[in-house]
């Protein structure tokens, strides 16, 4: 009466080889990014250049080192800012990610389906950092004068980029912000639903298997639908309960004989981890 259920991926906690690897090449991201700003703001800031010479133009190209000599690149001052935000941007990831692995390392919580997410933190944060950068260029981070290169305060670029990088999901919603109020159209102003497109809303229940139960019966309950998550809630009437899901997007649950022993109509409906709950769908518990 009941089809068997395909279970999702297990979670694992990562190895403690694993862990280890983790946290030297922690040390190693750690190492590099800052050997590249140290080499990088002789060229963005000329006040650090050594007394008694003169200050190099913004025009001029300078040979900048990074990872410790293995290779060079050539910039003015002006792309010297542009890397100096996305460095400053990938520590500011960087100090995000450290700050997490630590956390679940020291509460042993570190998942290795996470691995990804702390691999990309860096390069995230110097992206978004390089955008802040960008938006933010037309005259909030310069001191005087005509706007020129030389003119852009390397610590204003510096803090701005850090931050963005650090707070990334803060920093995202700003730019978010600023391109719709920027881009806003007679549409957009009223439309309420806007936010995450990570988040597709509501779950939708449009069919159950079975639609009709016999009192005192046990089994497994399928729920169909569309924006259902992973570690979905299934609740019946006002009771919640833990369901699976499959990678078809069902949601299984297993009923018991004591929870239906009498007819009745139960309200059947998903509940989101983030809260979203589903119109409830009407599960007939009846004799034949």
């Amino acid at each position: 009466m009941f089809a068997a259920a395909a279970t999702p991926p297990e979670d694992r906690y990562a190895s403690s080889f694993g862990v280890t690897v983790a946290g030297a090449l922690a040390f190693v991201m750690a190492a590099l990014l800052a050997s590249a700003l140290v080499n990088l703001w002789p060229v963005v800031d000329p006040t650090a250049t050594a007394a008694g010479s003169p200050v190099a133009a913004a025009s001029a190209v300078n040979r900048v080192a990074f990872a410790w000599g293995l290779f060079t690149v050539s910039a003015t001052r002006s792309t010297a800012l542009l890397l100096l935000a996305m460095i400053m941007g990938a520590i500011g990831g960087y100090v995000h990610a450290a700050t997490s692995f630590v956390s679940y390392i020291g509460n042993r919580q570190f998942k290795a389906s996470w691995g990804w997410w702390y691999a990309l933190r860096t390069t995230i944060g110097g992206a978004l950092a390089l955008m802040i950068y960008v938006a933010f260029r037309a005259g909030l981070l310069t001191t005087s004068g005509s706007g020129a290169d030389a003119q852009i305060d390397p610590y204003g670029v510096a803090a701005v980029s850090g931050l963005a990088g650090l707070f990334s999901k803060q920093a995202t919603d700003k730019l978010e912000e600023i391109f719709n109020t920027a881009f806003r159209t007679a549409h957009e102003a009223g439309d309420a639903t806007r936010g995450d497109k990570l988040k597709p809303g509501a779950p939708l229940i449009t069919r159950l298997d079975p639609e009709v139960l016999l009192p005192n019966t046990a089994g497994r309950l399928t729920i169909f639908g569309s924006n259902m998550a992973n570690g979905a809630r299934i609740a019946l009437d006002d009771t919640e309960q833990p369901a699976v899901a499959d990678t078809q997007g069902r949601l299984y649950v297993e009923i018991t004989a004591e929870q239906f022993a009498t007819p009745r109509t139960v309200q059947v409906t998903v509940v989101n981890p983030d809260g979203e709950r589903s119109k409830p769908r009407p599960l007939d518990v009846r004799s034949a």
